[in-house]
């Protein structure tokens, strides 16, 4: 047995990676019939799970094992039996080479062995039990990732889409930053749109049903996620993690309308959406950063229906003629288009493009029906003051 530092077999680390293999799985019986493939070789139930989600729940079970020093109130913590228990401890013991519980008067008493385990364990089994706090059942109809660059200088206009689909009747959670700037910037345009900015999950649910819309800057749910995003300022470039955190889904809605970090990776998303079990997914592929169409150019929207992928190509609108700017500022004049101080043709096709591509993707909708919910989204815009 090793001492010093060495991890233990079988235990993950920080990263979640097995620091080494579990032992393989043990035969009982190997004779000269069973290698010969006469008779099935028995699987011995103290061998260690092969697989890597096995292992974990072994070292799950262990730590409540630990905590409760017994068989039976472990299994009634884990709403198994006693002797399925007894087994999970008998493959522990093979994984660890070592017995980890032995009995006594007092109950199980562990091991040197399990106490130098057991405070990687127990963060082990928090990450798990935070992790199984988070919402399984849908808490919103859409989620609608907006991740902006720091240096991006866009007006919000998909904010404004995301109200629309809310007075749909349609619960729509907002999550995302601003790089790593604390200007604020979505939170001020959320603010003016009254859309409650919220500091926690609960406070998001809570929202949603009042609201049917809800902003989550994103330290509110995956500090350890943001404080990954802020490095962007140390380095002057993006990472992975730019992309990855467009697939969080902190409400596990069973929608979702995404812009990616990289255009170019559009595709990559939906894939990995799918492959994550999302099941209802638009990915507008000339969208950076946040879900946006611009309808004056055409776009190819990477979609997961039903779970099953596919493309959907949409053709560009006419392009109204420009209108002289008021003397206000971008933020003020975003305002004035919502309030109707203010005429803006191009941004309204912009704002009810992006709703219809919203409710469609929520709809599970076909192609041929983007007329229908484009038609849907320019009567919720001619109703948005009384919405307010």
């Amino acid at each position: 047995m090793q001492t010093g530092t060495a991890p233990a077999a079988g235990l993950p680390e920080a990263g979640g990676q097995a620091l080494d293999e579990a032992p393989k799985r043990h035969l009982a019986g190997c004779g000269a019939a069973e290698q010969s493939g006469r008779y099935p070789a028995v699987e011995d139930a103290s061998a260690a799970p092969a697989s890597y989600l096995g292992r974990l729940r072994l070292l799950v079970a262990l730590d409540c094992l630990l905590v409760e020093g017994s068989v039976g109130k472990a299994a009634a913590r884990m709403g198994l039996s006693a002797a399925a228990m007894s087994r999970m401890l008998a493959q522990a013991r093979g994984m660890f080479g070592d017995k980890l519980l032995v009995r006594s008067a007092r109950g199980l008493i562990p091991t040197p062995r399990a106490e130098m385990l057991r405070g990687r364990l127990r963060a082990l089994a928090a990450r798990g039990e935070a992790q199984a706090a988070m919402p399984a059942a849908p808490l919103a109809d859409l989620d609608w990732p907006a991740y902006l660059s720091p240096r991006s200088l866009r007006t919000p206009w998909f904010l404004q889409a995301a109200c629309l689909v809310a007075m749909a009747g349609h619960r729509v959670v907002l999550h995302g930053s601003y790089g790593d700037d604390a200007s604020g910037k979505l939170e001020l345009a959320c603010e003016a749109l009254r859309i409650p900015v919220c500091l926690s999950l609960s406070e998001a649910e809570a929202s949603l049903q009042h609201r049917r819309i809800a902003f989550l800057p994103l330290p509110a749910f995956s500090p350890k996620m943001a404080g990954l995003l802020s490095l962007y300022a140390l380095f002057e470039a993006r990472s992975a993690v730019n992309g990855a955190v467009h697939l969080l889904n902190p409400l596990n809605a069973p929608a979702a309308l995404l812009g990616v970090a990289q255009p170019a990776y559009s595709e990559l998303h939906r894939d990995t959406a799918m492959l994550l079990g999302h099941g209802e997914l638009s990915v507008i592929g000339s969208s950076r950063d946040v879900a946006e169409w611009i309808p004056h150019r055409s776009v190819t929207i990477h979609r997961l229906v039903g779970g099953e992928p596919g493309d959907m190509r949409l053709k560009p609108f006419g392009a109204p003629r420009p209108q002289p700017r008021l003397p206000l500022s971008s933020h003020e004049y975003w305002r004035a288009v919502w309030n109707g101080a203010a005429d803006d043709d191009r941004a309204v096709q912009i704002v009810e493009a992006t709703a219809a591509l919203a409710l469609m993707t929520i709809a599970k909708a076909g192609p041929d029906r983007f007329g229908y919910w484009h038609e849907k989204a320019g009567q919720l815009w001619k109703n948005r003051i009384q919405w307010h």
